[in-house]
């Protein structure tokens, strides 16, 4: 007759994503085995084991991790996204960045406008933007002035915050070629003074500088959502745009690694 004295224990724990979000559908396997348990749509999970049994958690587009245990505690265990690293059992450093393409309307686009960004670490801390916009303005009091454009959009930001919510701030300048048309006025003195119009064209590269003011909605993976406002300005040079100051911008997107 074989006699064990191997110790029963009753387990229970939580499995969480990277955002500690519930992760339904982590298996739990004996190591070396297919058999274990499932987390449910809360993440939660039980078993029975043998203390000193390895445990395995597995989930799809997640790193496998073992926990070897100990005693009938309850686990919590936090699974990392693949390609990233984890230091201690609590805390995770993200070496993968979070990236987002983006379309916007107004701000730093003027008009509308595609734009990539990226953080260089992680879902949050400094990042960078950089894109391509249309611009357009009409402008009709007493003279006409209508300027098209296209421009090259440059920002260095971070952002603000651990989870989904943060907060953007960002400096940035905007690099274009733009085409005006003009009515050059010329006043004329014959039998009295009187004005004349003549349609002019000009075609010249400009520049505006201009701070990101906003709030961004940036998951790991998924919708990406940016309100705010970008005061901006000019060093008040032939080359410089002048633009109505802190004009608002909207934006929607994608985020992804």
């Amino acid at each position: 007759m074989l006699i064990t004295n191997a110790q029963m224990l009753n387990i229970t724990g939580k499995v969480v994503d990277e955002d500690n979000y519930p992760l339904y559908g982590t298996f739990i396997f004996f190591k070396g085995t297919n058999h274990g348990a499932v987390a449910d749509i809360d993440g939660n999970f039980s078993l029975q084991v043998e203390k000193n049994d390895t445990l395995e958690f597995r989930h799809i587009g997640y790193d496998m991790q073992e926990i070897i245990v100990k005693d009938d505690g309850p686990l919590f265990v936090k699974m990392v996204p693949q390609n990233q690293v984890l230091i201690c059992d609590d805390i995770i450093t993200y070496t993968t960045p979070t990236k987002a393409i983006y379309a916007e309307a107004f701000g730093a686009s003027t008009m509308v406008g595609m734009n990539y960004d990226s953080r260089f670490k992680g879902n949050k801390g400094w990042g960078y933007r950089m894109g391509l916009s249309y611009a357009y303005s009409r402008h009709t009091f007493f003279i006409s002035d209508t300027i098209k454009g296209v421009a090259v959009p440059l920002e260095i930001n971070y952002l603000f915050g651990k989870r989904k919510s943060k907060f953007e701030l960002g400096a940035c300048v905007s690099l274009g070629y733009y085409k005006e048309n003009y009515d050059y006025i010329e006043f004329v003195h014959d039998d009295g003074i009187y004005a004349t119009t003549t349609p002019k064209i000009r075609k010249s590269f400009g520049y505006f500088m201009f701070f990101n003011i906003g709030y961004r909605l940036q998951p790991v993976k998924g919708f990406d959502f940016r309100i705010g406002i970008t005061p901006s300005f000019n060093f008040g040079d032939k080359r410089g745009i002048s633009r109505t100051g802190g004009l608002p911008y909207i934006s929607f997107g994608y985020a992804f690694r």
